[in-house]
């Protein structure tokens, strides 16, 4: 988990990508995604970008945002979150 910058994009490259957007970073969110770069990642390419909440993946800290992350993760990877 790290921020990248436009010109390391190529470093995101992964079987899926979680992205979060920080309050009032939506204008740099989508210059970010209308990169070239971004669009030749793997997962981009077969779908497997996936939004998540900001709040709780990067400034929560308590273990309702943990167990809120893992709900994320089970829908991604398609697992029941209960389990």
């Amino acid at each position: 988990m790290g921020e990248i910058s436009e010109e390391q994009i190529g470093q995101a490259d992964a079987d899926h990508i979680l992205i979060t957007t920080f309050s009032g970073g939506e204008e740099r969110k989508k210059k970010f995604l209308a990169n070239p770069l971004w669009k030749r990642l793997n997962a981009v390419q077969k779908g497997q970008s996936h939004e998540v909440d900001d709040a709780v993946w990067m400034t929560s800290v308590s273990l309702q945002g943990t167990n809120l992350a893992f709900d994320d993760m089970a829908k991604v990877f398609k697992v029941d979150p209960a389990k």
